[in-house]
């Protein structure tokens, strides 16, 4: 069997140090992995884990003023919040019920966004609103700024590594960090002075997590938008699964597979699905149905991580 590894890219909120992160994340992961297929358990636990980390990058953005963030205080919150997911023992209990009983839900974010959003596209506005939401990723598309590309060899260099030892990989990306992965995936493969390094290595299964890319004026800003039909996709990646859970303003255009059929027609990928989950994860004592560790631990997610882990063993 090949060896195997997961590439974790994070996303844009404010975020503790890399190795408190790291743990948690894949904490998040392997309990959720525990929920619905503890016999794979074991292969999860001899992955080669890539963490490109760039929160120290994204900070000065995600913050009003870095001194406002409080990490012990954030990571004992996210402790509790984990320990609060990890108590529903059955992958029925992630239902609208029990997300309709959590303090603070609110859909006016979700639907703001989703309202907003052809409106604003339309008269050119869209990216501003969108800068405003998340001040990093505005950063991110400034060409006068240095963040694009300090971030992005983070993640080429984490890619680079894996499909270097012809590992099989699964990439997780959340929110933000969707369209940086994305970003990152069309250099790899369009770009010659990587395609010289990466030759026709691909990434088995990208899976996408409360991602923004549906929305369409995030989709003019990526990389290979403004290129040819042939020329505007990556062509790494195998299987794509986007999820997307109820009132993610992130995600409010929850679906990836519309945008992106023309990868599917041009066969430059397998296939892409979406999935609609309930992210009962809280902060703060409050519903946050876009955070991270929601997502990692919510058993649609766990299965098809199971399922990327189960068909390893035929390869």
């Amino acid at each position: 069997m090949r060896q195997q590894s997961l590439i974790i890219v994070h996303g844009n909120a404010p975020k503790p140090n890399s190795e408190a992160l790291r743990s948690i994340t894949i904490e998040a992961m392997r309990s959720g992995l525990a929920r619905v297929s503890q016999p794979h358990l074991p292969i999860f636990d001899t992955l080669t884990t890539h963490f490109p980390y760039f929160a120290d990058l994204t900070l000065p953005y995600s913050a009003d003023d870095k001194a406002d963030y409080d990490e012990t205080a954030d990571l004992e919150d996210l402790h509790s919040g984990l320990s609060a997911l990890n108590r529903l023992k059955k992958k029925k209990n992630f239902s609208l019920s029990a997300y309709d009983r959590l303090p603070g839900k609110s859909t006016l974010k979700e639907f703001a966004a989703s309202l907003g959003a052809p409106l604003l596209h339309a008269v050119g506005l869209s990216k501003n609103v969108i800068a405003k939401m998340d001040k990093a990723l505005g950063e991110y598309w400034n060409e006068e700024s240095e963040l694009k590309s300090r971030i992005l060899v983070r993640i080429r260099n984490s890619i680079i590594e894996a499909v270097q030892r012809g590992d099989r990989v699964l990439l997780v990306s959340n929110g933000a960090g969707t369209v940086y992965a994305y970003d990152a995936l069309w250099q790899l493969s369009r770009l010659k002075e990587y395609k010289n390094i990466t030759g026709d290595s691909k990434i088995h299964t990208w899976i996408t997590l409360g991602s923004p890319l549906g929305d369409p004026t995030i989709q003019r800003f990526l990389e290979g938008a403004t290129h040819s039909k042939q020329e505007r996709y990556p062509d790494n990646i195998i299987n794509w699964h986007n999820f997307s859970a109820e009132d993610d303003y992130m995600s409010h255009d929850n679906t990836v597979r519309d945008d992106f059929h023309e990868m599917i027609n041009q066969n430059l990928i397998s296939d892409i699905r979406d999935t609609r989950i309930y992210n009962l994860a809280m902060r703060f004592n409050t519903s946050n149905p876009h955070h991270s560790l929601g997502y990692l631990n919510h058993p649609s997610v766990a299965s098809a991580m199971a399922h990327w882990l189960a068909t390893s063993e035929k390869d």
